[in-house]
């Protein structure tokens, strides 16, 4: 299986940078609500962030593909912390101080997130094809510790609350957008793969996007419906 990733990572980085980049398009097209323009904010960011990997194979190393590498850490720590409040907009959340605290705790993280991006140090890799800047070891142990909490608990919310909206609305899909980043996030590190981890992790946004999108539909289903 490793190598079979490794022999199709190219390719396989420009299909996700693709469908993220369709995905955000059909977010963007539908972004008339709080909760799709949060869904917009964070597909675009990861379309951005696939399209800047591909790109490296075509810009090739340098401070160009260096500079707007460092936009790629900028936007996971701000974007990902947006995954909060997505989980608790879908759920249904109402009463107005609920919704004050959700996004005073949503704005610390993000605050912590960008700084996080700007503090991270990186440095050129080239992998299976692929040309990226990944995170050095130099990089500040504040920023490597946001960027982990950002990586894996990131999705928690998602799962979490995806599980209570699994048994009040019967949807699965919301936990799923979640419990597959997850598994992606941790797959390459649980099997000492860690240079096969930026792909993994891609392809667990790919489909955290799609089973979220999908959960956006039922809902704007159900919206529609009880109208």
């Amino acid at each position: 299986m490793r190598d079979f990733i490794i022999n199709i990572a190219p390719a396989l980085v420009w299909f996700l940078a693709v469908t993220e980049a369709a995905t955000a398009i059909v977010c963007i097209r539908n972004s008339h609500k709080t909760l799709n323009i949060l869904a917009s904010a964070v597909s675009v960011g990861l379309a951005i962030d696939a399209a800047i990997i591909a790109a490296g194979m075509l810009i090739g190393e340098g401070t160009f593909l260096k500079s707007i590498s460092q936009i790629r850490y900028v936007l996971h720590g701000t974007l990902v912390p947006l995954l909060i409040p997505i989980a608790f907009y879908t759920y249904g959340i109402q009463r107005k101080i609920a919704k004050q605290i959700l996004w005073i705790i949503t704005a610390g993280v993000i605050v912590c997130g960008i700084a996080m991006g700007i503090l991270t140090v990186t440095e050129p890799v080239d992998f299976a094809g692929i040309l990226r800047y990944g995170q050095s070891a130099s990089t500040p142990v504040f920023a490597r510790t946001v960027n982990l909490i950002l990586s894996f608990g990131g999705v928690l919310p998602l799962i979490f609350v995806g599980v209570v909206h699994l048994a009040k609305h019967k949807s699965p899909y919301l936990m799923l957008s979640g419990l597959v980043m997850f598994v992606f996030s941790a797959i390459a590190p649980a099997t000492g793969n860690m240079d096969l981890n930026f792909l993994t992790t891609m392809i667990g946004e790919d489909l955290m996007v799609f089973f979220f999108g999908i959960e956006l539909i039922r809902y704007k289903k159900t919206q529609s419906n009880s109208c």
